[in-house]
């Protein structure tokens, strides 16, 4: 009976790894998908390109709704690590790095994934859609708080010449999806070009008097 319990749990456990992965593989193929073709992209179209059923995709994720919910987490966080940013390796060389600007540009290195990613993506939020316009505003709050820790941690190396909140309003929008965008692939600029003079700008507008 103990052989018979182990062999079911192993079942188990190969199916759940199995799901898994195939639900990573689906968000993954979302991405893509609504990277390219935007929210309107069918469903269909998303389960061929994951080599998924439509069924499949509703099984796993209920709507399209939550499927977007899915593929917004894989573009901030891009990995399956738990940690959040100040639990990072980068935050720590930022926080013991004490020139204010190449603090900055370690933050800017140590997030260069995230504006990669998130840029492609943040057309689909461009909508009248409460639903999607709500799960965007909700994300740029996280990424807004996210931010704000970062700044202090900067802002305690030297004497601003800016107020805090001044100084996280700068750093979020400087450092926006949209923004990067626009540098990065509207403008052609190369993501270091866009990096050095990021870090630059918001030294230069915290520190200089």
């Amino acid at each position: 009976m103990v052989v018979q319990a182990q062999a079911g749990g192993a079942v188990t456990d190969g199916r759940r790894l199995r799901s898994a992965r195939t639900r990573q593989r689906s968000v993954e193929a979302a991405y893509r998908v609504f990277c390219e073709r935007g929210y309107a992209a069918p469903l269909t179209a998303i389960a061929s390109e994951a080599g998924v059923s439509v069924q499949s995709l509703y099984a796993t994720f209920g709507t399209k709704l939550t499927l977007l919910r899915a593929v917004l987490q894989l573009a901030v966080h891009g990995d399956d690590d738990p940690r959040p940013p100040h639990e990072r390796e980068w935050f720590a060389a930022m926080t013991a790095q004490p020139d204010p600007e190449r603090a900055l540009l370690v933050l800017l290195d140590g997030t260069q994934g995230i504006y990669d990613r998130l840029g492609p993506l943040s057309g689909v939020f461009a909508t009248s859609d409460p639903e999607i316009a709500a799960l965007w505003e909700h994300s740029e709050r996280l990424r807004y708080d996210g931010l704000s820790t970062a700044v202090d941690v900067v802002l305690a190396k030297a004497t601003a010449t800016v107020t805090r909140t001044q100084a996280r309003d700068m750093a979020f929008v400087l450092l926006g999806p949209d923004t990067y965008q626009a540098f990065v692939t509207t403008r052609g600029w190369t993501p270091r070009a866009w990096r050095r003079w990021t870090a630059r700008t918001l030294a230069t507008a915290w520190f200089t008097p």
